[in-house]
Formats: structure tokens, C-alpha cells, sequence
């Protein structure tokens, strides 16, 4: 299998322990027998300890009241089992972490780091290139296979594939606003869908390239002197609760359907706190944050910086369509990946208001990111009808530029 590794990407593991908090691993039966049955000392907590957790009809690690999970060592960060046994003793999503590793074209592969993981988004450690064994191993063990489908390529060829991610990626970097970079990157999504004959034509589009910048510039003009309609504002709602809702919270026991609904439900009427949603999250009301009014994130500068390599990160690596996100065609995979832009800076907002600033700053973007990437392509709630409609609302072209006007 042929696996695809970016340049410049990290990570070596901290022991910030993160991931035996957050992270429900489901096991597979194997993997849940062979942990039932490790044999620890008689004097060890564990001996003779319920280790799994069935929820669902699925299995689980068993995690403790406080949220970590039962094989976790507080003392020193470490995973128990690791420590009295080995490596390969864990579960196989648990030696994976933080790597995300789908199926691209048939036989390839692609791997990009999960912003789960703190590491991951400050980019540090081994980069992931001397890893490439590592990670191919991984990828036979969860038995990665297959490729795109003909419903996800819809027509297109792996050169105009290429050739377009190339150039759009190419494209946004050349620009130090982020809102201009998110509309352009929309602009030419939308070009692209209807002219499919310049998917493999990048000479002749870098010479139009001043055309979209000046386009875009008109698509701001036009949404600065209008107000994002009702509909967009409860479909955008609507997004964000999809992308903040954690269900390791409802596996735990901390939330029930019911209240989970009513908490949805406040929150897409402009009311609500998304902690109650998840319990990581940070509390504040919805309501007091005035999300389409105060812009709060810097038109220039890098506080965006990690977002874009997220963003661009996924485009190289395919991982915004096919398996990678529910069987997305390309064109819907690459609306998806431009509407994490609002969506980031939306929870970023909701962030910083709940810490009382009034301005977004590294940590409450690293929330952002980290919050928003955590569900894309991996909440099924994002691959349904209702939420590929909103999506598709909220990525035309004037929408788009409304949405981003108002935030």
C-alpha cells in the first residue's frame, strides 16, 4: 500500500493524557477478551476488576468518575497495561491515536494527525515522515483497503483531482487575510463545479487568479450592506451543535437523549450552552455572545495559522472526501472543509467570551480547531440529509460571504 505522509507534520506522544480522557475506545472481541483476562498481581486495584463497558451494543474501556480512563496511571501519565505488559496488549485504536489513516485511491492511503490530541495541533515532536513504517503498520492492522467510489470521484479523474487541490491550495496561500483566504477558497469551489474543463487547466487559471481576488472583494462589498437571513443563522446553529455534540458524555452517563434534545434545541434557537452538549466544553450562553454581530478574530495575523495547516493538511491528503467524510463527492467534501472556517470562528467567539476576553487568542483558537475537527467526517450526524442540506445552504457563494461578514 502506497501511504501519503506530509512534509512538515509532528508528533511524539507528551503524556498529556488527553486521550485516556476524551477517547471511548470500542473494542473489537478479541481485544475485549484479551483485556478481561490480563493477569494482574492479587494486590493490584485491577485484579478481578470489570474493565469493559457495553454501550449500545458496541464495547468499550471502562473509564473511571472522573472521566479517565481505568488503565490509566495519574501518577505518571502512562497507560497501565502498556507499563506491565506491552505495547502491542492495548487496544489497536489506542496504539493508533492520534493518527487518522483513510483509504484514498485504490491501494493508497493518506494519514493526518487528530486535533484531539494538544501535540498534534502545536505540531511537535518526530516528524511524521520518519514514521512512515510505523503508521503503514497501522494501516494493516485496521485493514485499510479499497479506494474512492465512483459516487465520491462523481466523474472526475485523480489529475483533476490533484490538479485543483494544487491550486487551491496554492491559491489561499498567496493571501494574509483569512477571510479573504475562506472566500476564495469558495469562489473557486464553485467555479470549479461548473467548469470542470479547467480542473486540468492550472497555467490558464493563474492568470484569472487577480479576476477571483477582485470577485471576492464584490462578494464582501454586497454582504457587508446585508444581514445573514433567519434561516442561515438556525442552519448554522443547527451545524455547530452537530460538530459540538460529544457523545462520550451520553456513554458515561453524564447526559440523556432527552436532555441532549432540549439542549440542541435552545442552542439553535440562539439560547443554550454548549457544555451542556459536552463537558469539556466551555459554559456560556449562546444567547449573551452576540455570534453574528462583534468580529472578533483578527483579519490579519496569525492566530489562524494551525487552522489553515489543518485545512490544508486535509486537502493534500484527500481527506476531506470519500470515506474520509461519509462518502462526500469532491466538490461536497471541499464545502465542508470551507465551512469549518465560520464554524472555527464561532466557537473560537464562544470561547473567549466564555473565558471574559474580548478577543480571540491562541488558546481559544486551539479549542476551536480541536473541537471542530474532532466531528468532521466521524459525527454521523454530518453525513444525513438535513445536514448536508444546511451545508449546502450555507456554502453558496453569497451565503458564504454573508456568514463570514457577520462573524
Amino acid at each position: 500500500m502506497k501511504l501519503t505522509v506530509l512534509d512538515g507534520e509532528r508528533f511524539s506522544c507528551q503524556s498529556c493524557t488527553n486521550c485516556c480522557r476524551d477517547w471511548h475506545v470500542e473494542l473489537i472481541e478479541s481485544e475485549a477478551v484479551r483485556l478481561s483476562q490480563l493477569a494482574w498481581a492479587d494486590s493490584d486495584e485491577l485484579h478481578g476488576k470489570n474493565v469493559l463497558k457495553k454501550f449500545g451494543g458496541k464495547t468499550y474501556l471502562q473509564h473511571k468518575p472522573d472521566g479517565a480512563c481505568i488503565f490509566l496511571n495519574e501518577e505518571n501519565g502512562l497507560c497501565r497495561v502498556h507499563e506491565q505488559f506491552d505495547e502491542k496488549t492495548k487496544p489497536l485504536g489506542c496504539r493508533i491515536f492520534p493518527f487518522h489513516i483513510t483509504p484514498t485511491f485504490n491501494g493508497e492511503a493518506s494519514v493526518t494527525g487528530r486535533c484531539d490530541c494538544p501535540t498534534i495541533i502545536r505540531n511537535e515532536g518526530k516528524p511524521l515522515v520518519e514514521r512512515r513504517s510505523e503508521i503503514l503498520q497501522y494501516a494493516n492492522a485496521m485493514g485499510v483497503s479499497g479506494g474512492f467510489s465512483a459516487k465520491s470521484l462523481n466523474g472526475l479523474n485523480r489529475q483533476q483531482i490533484e490538479r485543483t487541490v494544487g491550486f487551491i491550495d496554492e491559491a489561499i496561500t498567496k493571501l494574509d487575510s483569512n477571510d479573504e483566504r475562506a472566500l476564495l477558497m469558495m469562489r473557486l469551489i464553485h467555479h470549479f463545479d461548473k467548469n470542470r474543463d479547467d480542473m486540468s487547466k492550472p497555467t490558464k487559471l493563474r492568470s484569472e487568479l487577480a479576476g477571483f481576488q477582485e470577485g471576492i472583494d464584490n462578494d464582501l462589498e454586497q454582504a457587508e450592506g446585508s444581514s445573514l437571513p433567519g434561516i442561515a443563522k438556525i442552519a448554522f446553529r443547527s451545524m455547530l451543535t452537530s460538530y459540538m455534540r460529544r457523545d462520550e458524555d451520553v456513554i458515561d452517563g453524564h447526559a440523556g437523549r432527552v436532555g441532549r434534545s432540549m439542549a440542541i434545541l435552545r442552542i439553535v434557537t440562539g439560547k443554550g450552552d454548549f457544555q451542556q452538549l459536552g463537558r469539556h466544553h466551555k459554559s456560556a450562553n449562546v444567547g449573551d455572545i452576540g455570534l453574528f454581530t462583534f468580529a472578533w478574530v483578527p483579519k490579519h495575523g496569525h492566530v489562524m495559522d494551525g487552522f489553515w495547516r489543518v485545512v490544508r493538511g486535509k486537502m493534500k491528503t484527500l481527506q476531506f472526501m470519500g470515506s474520509a467524510n461519509f462518502d462526500a463527492d469532491f466538490f461536497q467534501g471541499l464545502r465542508s472543509l470551507a465551512l469549518m472556517y465560520p464554524l472555527v470562528i464561532a466557537t473560537a467567539k464562544y470561547a473567549a467570551y466564555a473565558d471574559g476576553n474580548d478577543t480571540i487568542g491562541d488558546e481559544q483558537m486551539a479549542y476551536a480547531v480541536a473541537s471542530i475537527e474532532h466531528s468532521f467526517g466521524r459525527s454521523r450526524l454530518l453525513g444525513t440529509g438535513l445536514s448536508r442540506f444546511y451545508e449546502n445552504l450555507l456554502t453558496e457563494r453569497q451565503a458564504f460571504a454573508q456568514l463570514v461578514s457577520s462573524l
